[in-house]
């Protein structure tokens, strides 16, 4: 929320700091789909604040209970590219593309992480997604 003299009232009774705030706000439950949202919905939110190693922490919790999430994946890739861990974040694509083909923003993302350090990198048959019929 930005400051401004309309919002300083609703700032000052609801004192929240992003940068600190806890995620998820409750520890997670014992039924394994709201906990696996509740980490999976704290991973994105803290990658959106640039708390990475958090949100990091937030999918790793999250893959404990479902291993085979895509989107987890594809957000640990997501958060290792942005902190400049471009072989990982490429291993987390693959893994996403791998259980989800059509996952198009994993693919995009990869082809990135493959460009983005000058090397000369290829694809290779070994690390290139299944075609898509």
């Amino acid at each position: 929320m930005r400051h401004t003299p309309e919002t300083e009232a609703l700032i000052q009774r609801f004192p929240l700091n992003c940068a600190t705030a806890p995620l998820p706000v409750r520890p997670p439950g014992s039924n394994r789909a709201e906990a696996f949202n509740a980490w999976a919905n704290a991973a994105s939110v803290l990658g959106a604040l640039g708390r990475n190693a958090e949100a990091l922490a937030a999918t790793e919790k999250g893959l404990a209970i479902f291993p085979d999430s895509p989107f987890l994946h594809w957000s640990r890739a997501n958060l290792l590219f942005a902190d400049g861990h471009l072989d990982a974040s490429e291993q987390e694509y693959l893994v996403a593309i791998a259980l989800n083909p059509m996952t198009a923003p994993g693919t995009h993302w990869r082809s990135r992480t493959l460009n983005e350090d000058g090397s000369p990198r290829r694809l290779t048959p070994r690390n290139t997604p299944p075609a898509t019929p």
